[in-house]
């Protein structure tokens, strides 16, 4: 009898660990590491408002009032993706749908990283339109209005790369080019637009970070065969779902391995 009971206790651990590391697996794939996580509830709490204040309370030129929370993601911190409401502080300023990506570092600090106007943008060379810049070079006067807009932005730095076009509203919005790289440690440098809101009195803000996707590439003149490239590498390397169920089939096999020797050292006993 006692025999017997050291099998079944062996084989309900086996059983045990086996449907651990079943939902380990399950959960690792419905959650990709570094991935934007969609939010299931995504109500603006007094926690989210007090970290969505904080980080847009450096921005000026706008007011900004959050409607939902979307996503977070894991980086070397945390980002986070609000939808909000953006109201200029200009007369009769219309408000606007924008989404807002925060990042918080690993000490709490936060900053916007990235405000993305939702809906279509008013493009074109009408009244009120964007007019594109014939001359795109950063001039010591466009370096000193964007350098004193971008001043108030923590957690990146921000090099003006191009002006892009300029926009008569009720006094100007300005369109730069830049380079932004966060500020932690292997931080990778990428691509922003960056719209630039001017009054009257020359006060100018930031209202509008958009990441620029790399389209423009000397050195990749053959997208398609870096993308074919790309899906052969990732075909190569085995998905976590894969994974999951080789680890799930070892264990299997293990435990049929070890009651194979209870019952093969059981029956010698008996002999």
């Amino acid at each position: 009898m006692k025999k017997a009971s050291k099998t079944v206790l062996v084989l309900m651990i086996m059983l045990i660990s086996l449907f651990s590391i079943a939902s380990l697996a399950s959960a690792d794939e419905e959650t990709p590491a570094g991935g934007w996580v969609e939010a299931e509830d995504k109500s603006i709490t007094a926690e989210r408002k007090e970290l969505f204040e904080k980080a847009v309370s450096t921005l000026t030129g706008a007011q900004y009032e959050p409607v939902s929370y979307e996503a977070s993601q894991v980086v070397a911190g945390k980002n986070h993706k609000f939808t909000a409401n953006r109201t200029l502080v200009i007369p009769n300023a219309e408000t606007v749908l924008v989404e807002v990506i925060i990042y918080e570092d690993t000490s709490g600090n936060v900053s916007v990283v990235e405000i993305n106007e939702l809906g279509k943008k008013d493009e074109g060379n009408l009244s009120g339109g964007w007019v594109e810049a014939e001359d795109k070079s950063i001039t010591a006067e466009r370096k000193e209005l964007f350098e004193k807009a971008v001043s108030t932005l923590a957690g990146a730095k921000y090099e003006a790369v191009s002006y892009e076009a300029s926009q008569v509203v009720a006094g100007k919005n300005h369109k730069f080019t830049a380079n932004r790289t966060l500020v932690i440690p292997n931080a990778e440098t990428v691509l922003v637009e960056v719209i630039i809101y001017e009054d009257t009195s020359g006060n100018v803000s930031v209202i509008e970070i958009d990441e620029i996707e790399s389209k423009e590439d000397p050195e990749k003149d053959d997208s398609k065969t870096d993308d074919s490239k790309k899906d052969d590498k990732k075909e190569d390397t085995p998905k976590t779902g894969d994974s999951a169920s080789i680890i799930i089939f070892s264990i299997i096999a293990l435990a049929c391995v070890a009651v194979v020797v209870l019952i093969a050292s059981r029956r010698r006993q008996s002999l």
